[in-house]
């Protein structure tokens, strides 16, 4: 796996032949039950994580995103983006 400035996932291998994922912090999503119904927002604003990660997967740069949204802050889209790389997973190993 390469690396670059988005990379915040850790991998390692054990005997057992399992690659676990380790989560890194993200001090920038917030989860509120009064905010969104408790959706994972981005810095306890009305913007979801969800949103913003649909709107890089439909081919919006980081410069339009912030265009678009002007309270956002590039590192916002970042962690939002490696939200959505960095959940639990455990995988088998064949």
């Amino acid at each position: 796996m390469g690396t670059n400035e988005c990379d915040s996932i850790d991998y390692e291998s054990s005997s057992e032949g399992f690659i676990f994922v380790e989560m890194k912090i993200f001090n920038r999503i917030t989860f509120n039950p009064h905010i969104m119904g408790g959706r994972a927002c981005i810095r306890g604003m009305r913007i979801t994580v969800s949103l913003v990660v649909n709107l890089v997967a439909n081919g919006m740069t980081i410069e339009e995103i912030l265009m678009e949204y002007p309270d956002l802050e590039a590192e916002d889209i970042k962690q939002a983006c490696n939200t959505q790389r960095s959940s639990p997973v455990r995988k088998s190993i064949p």
